[in-house]
């Protein structure tokens, strides 16, 4: 009953390229299901039962996705029409990814450099992975990459908040995990650079 149709069609459905038979023939288990815990009815479907099958493409293999992820896929079908399919995670994909965009060109305001952190956010903006990957492909790793821009570029003024984000963005895709070193790297540099600007400053005189 938590099947949606459009991803797991049947009959007729069933005959595109790109799906995977999920009810095994009479008397053969599906490759990688897990041995049943309770018996088999005693009235097992018949050959000539209405085929069923899934556009996933590894139906058979638990998702590794982790919790903010998760969160994030409810987000998303909690807040999209009924019937919508792929749609709503389409669009998701696109919000992230202009949202990082806009984080970036933000941060680019505080850099010695403005046009040249500009045109880096440019090469986000423009890369053509973006689009296909985040947007037509509707991969997650779009609110990875959000989190962690966000988390870097509030590291360096705001520790606990940057330290969520990196955190966040490590429990929406694993793969954020290898900036965590780098955020350390400049958490450390600034700590040990205040000292010595706190030592330029010039001391105030008493008052008369």
């Amino acid at each position: 009953s938590l099947r949606d149709r459009w991803l797991f069609p049947r009959g007729s459905a069933c005959r595109g390229p790109d799906r995977a038979p999920v009810r095994p023939a009479p008397g053969r288990p599906t490759p990688g299901a897990a041995p049943h815990a309770v018996p088999e009815p005693a009235h097992p479907p018949s050959a000539t039962a209405e085929p069923q099958c899934t556009r996933l493409n590894r139906p058979s293999v638990h998702t590794i996705y982790p919790p903010a992820a998760e969160g994030y896929f409810l987000l998303v079908h909690r807040s999209a029409p009924s019937g919508s399919t792929l749609l709503p995670l389409q669009a998701g994909g696109a919000l992230l990814s202009v949202a990082t965009t806009a984080v970036l060109l933000a941060a680019a305001r505080r850099r010695r450099d403005p046009r040249l952190a500009t045109a880096r956010a440019a090469l986000w903006a423009w890369c053509p992975a973006v689009p296909v990957e985040a947007v037509n492909n509707a991969h997650v790793d779009a609110l990875g990459v959000l989190l962690t821009v966000a988390g870097l570029v509030a590291v360096p003024r705001r520790r606990t908040l940057g330290g969520a984000l990196l955190g966040a963005a490590t429990a929406a895709k694993l793969l954020p995990a290898v900036t965590l070193p780098g955020a350390l790297s400049g958490v450390l540099a600034t700590a040990a650079a205040k000292p010595v600007a706190e030592f330029k400053k010039p001391a105030r005189r008493p008052a008369s």
